[in-house]
């Protein structure tokens, strides 16, 4: 029974949507960043920081909007982005460390990022969904 649980959960439409918004973020997220590390040359932490924006913000659109349709009004939305901006700055230091601590043993920046968006992606539908978007 609680494996039955356990799978229906895992295969419900806020997971799938969350799943699917989620990987939206992480492309608009992981070609920001590339674009501008890889084409423009901009620094390892501004293009961090543009790329955890781009992602972040059209993720918090999407989960807000579609996948857990939160309802809340103004001042609980205003809580909501309160929240979300924390776990941006949390995110983003997380992301910028891991890669420095990466490349001092030879690892890309690409799959540092990479590895830090497996990471974000995991803890995040937790957070979202028992914080930031319970209504």
């Amino acid at each position: 029974m609680q494996r039955a649980r356990f799978i229906k959960y895992h295969i419900s439409g806020a997971y799938i949507k969350y799943v699917l918004s989620g990987l939206s973020s992480l492309l608009a997220d992981y070609a920001t960043f590339v674009t501008l590390r890889n084409v423009f040359k901009v620094q390892l932490s501004v293009s961090v920081f543009f790329g955890m924006v781009v992602g972040l913000a059209l993720g918090f659109v999407l989960n807000k909007l579609w996948t857990f349709q939160s309802n809340a009004h103004a001042h609980k939305t205003t809580i909501q982005i309160v929240i979300f901006a924390l776990l941006f700055v949390f995110n983003t230091t997380f992301t910028y460390l891991l890669i420095l601590a990466l490349r001092s043993v030879e690892v890309p920046e690409t799959a540092g990022k990479l590895l830090a968006m497996v990471f974000i992606t995991l803890w995040n539908f937790f957070i979202y969904k028992k914080f930031i978007f319970r209504d």
